[in-house]
């Protein structure tokens, strides 16, 4: 009876374990997805300055 207890116990951890491993695992990969989604908006907001600069500076020269 304890070797049965003890087997079931240390299967349920397991599974929460498992369960929290991948909890873990779809937060990292949204974290990750939003991280992405800044760099590119930081990119083209970058590029998109550099295009209204090089406007700007053609309009008045």
């Amino acid at each position: 009876m304890r070797w049965g207890r003890k087997v079931k116990q240390q299967r349920e951890r397991l599974e929460e374990v498992e369960a929290a491993l991948a909890e873990e695992k779809e937060r990292e990969r949204r974290v990750d997805a939003v991280a992405s989604r800044i760099e590119t908006s930081r990119h083209r907001n970058h590029f998109g300055e550099a295009i209204e600069t090089a406007m700007g500076k053609r309009r008045h020269a």
